[in-house]
């Protein structure tokens, strides 16, 4: 006897298969969409560097406009009551980056040595010797020069040869460039 089927089943069998000859070709259900790509494109990160050449030492002679400024070996060179010396370096900054703001710092390390609380000592930038100078990219690329300065006085300390023959160890002078947090 042969096996009938109702319509129904018949029904229910062929959009069963026709779904899952759908799923099977990657078909689906889906409503109507649409969509756009795009490039984003690259970013680049900028950059905080700096230059420096070699420092020099000079005996600044009391002239503002250093002209007279003579070229020393600080290790043969004998510091007397009246004399002002100068270490220089020369520094140049390089920032890139379109919101970049950085310090230019220039700090001195401990000191040690006889004529430590004999001398004055200070360091920063120029002449005026600024400690920390605020810089952007725009300002950045200009030389700067890092100066270490020490000043033998006349007067009480250097009385009654006080600090003859005696050494002062400047250690280090630390030139750092530190981005500004925004």
């Amino acid at each position: 006897m042969p096996i009938s089927m109702s319509r129904t089943t018949t029904s229910l069998v062929a959009v069963g298969a026709g779904v899952i000859l759908l799923s099977a070709a990657g078909g689906s259900f889906a409503q109507w969409s649409e969509g756009k790509d795009y490039t984003p494109g690259v970013i680049t990160a900028g950059s905080l560097k700096m230059q420096m050449e070699d420092g020099q030492w000079f005996d600044t002679k009391g002239t503002p406009d250093r002209s007279d400024d003579a070229a020393i070996t600080a290790s043969t060179f004998r510091l007397v009551p009246g004399d002002v010396l100068e270490y220089r370096v020369k520094v140049t900054p390089a920032l890139v980056g379109d919101n970049l703001k950085a310090d230019l710092k220039a700090v001195l390390g401990q000191q040690s040595g006889g004529l430590k609380d004999i001398v004055s000592v200070d360091a920063g930038f120029g002449d005026q010797l600024t400690k920390t100078i605020a810089l952007t990219p725009q300002d950045s690329s200009q030389q700067r020069e890092a100066v270490v300065r020490v000043s033998m006085p006349f007067g009480e300390k250097t009385a009654t040869k006080v600090g003859q023959e005696q050494t002062l160890d400047l250690n280090t002078l630390r030139v750092s460039l530190v981005q500004q947090q925004r």
